[in-house]
């Protein structure tokens, strides 16, 4: 993992996807994970944790292929780190095609370091990892109820060496408790959709249909990440846990319309309860859906495609096909996401059960970052599986 030159006290490592770690990362593996363990997250009244174990730098292959790693230590303790933020970067259609998106994520300042002017140099470091792998497009989301965050960084004209944060949308993400008791869960009342739809788990035999409707609903879809055509056709990863054989498929005489994949993340990447209000801890444990061990049992519903300008007619189909798929497995959660004002986003909002988690995606501008204007009439998705 070669080194690169930081403004002081940061440091930068790159991590090709699918690479053998050397020994003398270890460390610094473990100081990376023991600061995210450090660093809960709230949301409406619910403290999470993020964690990344067994290996923090195998994880990063859920966000794409290359990323540039920066990082700051302790003074005091050179094994503990004090500042983290990745730079990561995968192929996505942009604009109808394919190329490369960037985006920025895992950014994290230990509670002890927080102030001074860590944040603003971090940000000079991350200007210089940008420039080390430039792209058509810098991404970035932040939570709507982190407003300490928010406050800092949301600006769109940038702000001493921090830079723009131009909204590219509002992002919806909807949780799922899958095993709930009601007959339609999680619609909320009767949608008719049309009987001759079949649907089933995707086989390596589907590969060609699949890689078809990627790319149509990719070419009308910005930021739909583009996947590999011989990954898919020996049905390998095309990210960490992810196979053609955990995609959920729906047809129509005899076409591939729609797909949603079952991803199972928790390999690379768990979730912990960490405090949750008491009405809602004894719900939850009413219901059986309390996790026993505080790691929530979380699937993404992630990718999803559908076959453009049929979401209305398909998405309700694809839904209870799925949960009844779901309801099989052990899983206590899916989750869902898309920009608020995606056509398939619009049905889930109006015909659905969930529980909201909001976010705002932006695009990160420095003045030498090429800068994408996003097309009107094309819908965008991010996949929350890669946020």
């Amino acid at each position: 993992m070669p080194k690169m030159q930081l403004v002081k006290p940061f440091e930068m490592i790159e991590v090709p996807t699918d690479s053998s770690h050397p020994d003398e990362s270890k460390l610094l593996d473990q100081g990376l994970r023991e600061l995210i363990r450090d660093c809960d997250m709230t949301s409406q009244g619910i403290e999470l944790r993020f964690e990344s174990e067994p290996s923090f730098f195998n994880s990063l292959g859920l966000y794409g292929e290359k990323h540039q790693v920066v990082f700051s230590r302790f003074p005091e303790n050179q094994r503990k780190i004090s500042v983290l933020g990745v730079h990561s970067s995968r192929k996505a259609f942009l604009s109808g095609k394919p190329a490369n998106l960037g985006y920025i994520h895992h950014l994290r300042i230990h509670p002890n370091k927080r102030g001074g002017n860590l944040l603003a140099r971090g940000y000079q470091a991350f200007r210089q990892a940008s420039a080390a792998n430039p792209t058509e497009c810098l991404t970035t989301s932040i939570l709507t109820e982190n407003q300490i965050a928010r406050s800092l960084l949301e600006n769109p004209n940038g702000r001493g060496p921090l830079p723009a944060y131009i909204k590219i949308c509002d992002y919806l993400t909807a949780i799922f408790p899958i095993n709930f008791p009601m007959k339609r869960w999680p619609i909320k009342s009767r949608m008719l959709y049309p009987s001759a739809l079949t649907g089933r788990m995707l086989t390596q035999n589907d590969c060609r249909e699949l890689y078809s409707l990627f790319w149509e609903f990719g070419s009308e879809n910005d930021g739909f990440p583009y996947f590999d055509e011989d990954k898919i056709a020996e049905n390998e990863n095309i990210r960490p846990g992810l196979k053609i054989s955990n995609f959920f498929g729906l047809w129509e005489n005899n076409k591939l319309v729609a797909a949603i994949g079952i991803w199972d993340q928790r390999q690379f990447k768990q979730v912990i309860l960490r405090r949750v209000p008491f009405f809602l801890k004894f719900i939850l444990k009413s219901i059986g859906l309390f996790p026993k061990n505080e790691q929530i049992d979380l699937a993404f519903l992630d990718p999803w495609i559908i076959k453009p300008g049929l979401e209305k007619r398909l998405l309700p189909a694809l839904f209870n096909f799925v949960f009844f798929e779901l309801r099989k497995t052990g899983y206590s959660f899916s989750a869902w996401g898309s920009p608020i004002n995606h056509p398939a986003c619009q049905i889930v909002m109006e015909k659905m059960v969930y529980i909201p988690y909001k976010s705002s995606i932006y695009q990160v501008d420095w003045p030498e970052t090429p800068k994408l204007e996003f097309k009107r009439g094309k819908n965008l998705v991010f996949p929350l599986g890669m946020l």
